[in-house]
């Protein structure tokens, strides 16, 4: 058998599947929301996702500010 037939037969063996990974604590977290979002209305659940975002962009960018004030000062002190 050639290496080319050697190489598909390979192929068509089963692969073995990924484990899936357990879900994360934040996973857990917004999946215990969804009883309570799917009751709400649809403008409504469209502001809590808005207001989630603003406050996930609101701590993103103060995490922002302080590593680029950390650099600074680690980089004043050289």
């Amino acid at each position: 058998m050639s290496s080319f037939e050697q190489g598909m037969l390979a192929l068509m063996e089963p692969q073995p599947q990924p484990q899936p990974q357990p879900p994360s604590e934040d996973e857990i977290f917004f999946r215990s929301l969804l009883p309570a979002m799917r009751r709400l209305s649809s403008p409504s659940r469209a502001m809590v996702r808005y207001e989630v975002y603003q406050i996930v962009s609101r701590v993103d960018m103060a995490a922002l500010h302080v590593r680029e004030v950390r650099e600074v000062r680690e980089n004043d002190s050289e």
